[in-house]
């Protein structure tokens, strides 16, 4: 049956990618997807851009695909919905970690499959199928260095944190958080095993992390960090606004020093979120992102409400992947000035959000390595 709802899934943005490639362009793609097939297509042609960067590999990377096959929009978005169809069975294993039971697990992949703004976006050609796969595969592996304490799928959360960097910087900083909250999380389950020299060793790792983390978000990406979080948020915001488009949720943004970016932060989200409020709507397609929201809302909701009645130990992977959910989301809220553009960046965090929100919804199900001890109850008081 999970096949089955994914399949209709992938089935609906092949539509799509067929629609915007032969008979569109499809609502939403007459911008950036067509923008970044055009500019594939020429690479594949010989014409490079005139700078090399790695937040041009999704270019590079289709153009070789073009260079290689065909040059063709269709191509592009069929890999996109390819793309989306490894990202929902890393979601089902994400989901079988955290203890989702099966009829769960078909109503979050239905609401995976269907919700309008990713089946727009997933089957077209942008980055947005290829940064949620990349969440996807971080987090999981995070489960599976928490719950199974596999050292080997370090890689594949280093790994995936790298590929979803070079697709958008923001990916960086919640890359970052995600492998320190994942290390935080594994030493308070292995304290005891934990002598000084390799708490020190993980110190000396973080820290070179981090500031290794820095160097690339400031020396590979044009983004104004080099002079203070405030100063890149507020210029980033400006640049944007200064576009105007009907969207957009705020008028104007004033950052002056650390303090007033705190109390900017969860504005920003609170809007990035749940924007268009119901009186901003004047048009039916504002409608979704509505609905969108409410969903949002609610399933956030029931994530808090089931992060509450958990155990401590079965509390543990759930709280790990809604965090990352709050954290990628608060990260898009910095840059995100209209709700058009919030629609697609909620994409990359929707499985982590289904994941959370139905946690521990079985308590036969278990995931690989998840391990409790006999008879300790998933539902407990904290």
């Amino acid at each position: 049956m999970l096949h089955r709802v994914v399949l209709l899934g992938f089935g609906i943005r092949v539509a799509v990618a067929a629609w915007n490639a032969f008979l569109g362009p499809s609502f939403g793609a007459e911008g950036d997807a067509s923008g970044l097939h055009l500019l594939a297509a020429d690479y594949a042609n010989g014409i490079a851009p005139p700078i090399f960067r790695l937040s041009l590999i999704y270019i590079y990377a289709l153009g070789l695909i073009y260079r290689w096959t065909i040059s063709s929009l269709f191509l592009g978005g069929l890999l996109s919905c390819l793309v989306w169809l490894a990202s929902a069975y890393v979601l089902i294993a994400i989901m079988r970690l955290v203890r989702v039971g099966p009829g769960m697990q078909r109503t979050a992949l239905l609401i995976y499959g269907v919700l309008p703004s990713s089946v727009l976006w997933t089957g077209v050609t942008m980055r947005e199928p290829y940064q949620l796969l990349c969440v996807n595969l971080a987090v999981y592996a995070a489960l599976r260095i928490l719950l199974d304490k596999s050292h080997v799928h370090w890689l594949l959360l280093c790994g995936s944190i790298a590929f979803g960097t070079v697709l958008h910087a923001t990916l960086l900083g919640w890359g970052l958080f995600l492998g320190a909250a994942t290390a935080m999380f594994a030493f308070r389950e292995q304290r005891r095993r934990i002598t000084p020299a390799r708490f020190l060793l993980a110190a000396v790792v973080a820290v070179a992390g981090a500031w290794l983390g820095y160097r690339l978000f400031t020396n590979l990406f044009s983004y104004p960090i080099d002079q203070g979080l405030a100063f890149a948020v507020q210029s980033y915001q400006r640049g944007g606004l200064s576009i105007g488009v009907r969207t957009d949720y705020r008028s104007t943004v004033e950052i002056a020093d650390t303090l007033s970016l705190l109390t900017f932060v969860p504005v920003s989200l609170w809007q990035y979120l749940f924007e268009p409020m119901a009186w901003r709507v004047t048009s039916f397609a504002d409608l979704i992102p509505v609905l969108e929201n409410l969903l949002r809302f609610g399933l956030m909701a029931q994530a808090v409400a089931t992060l509450a009645r958990l155990s401590r130990r079965a509390r543990q992977p759930a709280l790990l992947v809604f965090l990352a959910f709050l954290v990628l989301e608060t990260a898009w809220s910095l840059g995100t000035f209209n709700w058009g553009t919030a629609a697609r960046h909620h994409i990359p965090g929707v499985g982590l959000l289904l994941a959370a929100a139905f946690a521990a919804s079985s308590q036969r199900l278990r995931g690989t390595g998840a391990h409790d001890p006999p008879g300790q109850p998933l539902h407990a008081a904290a």
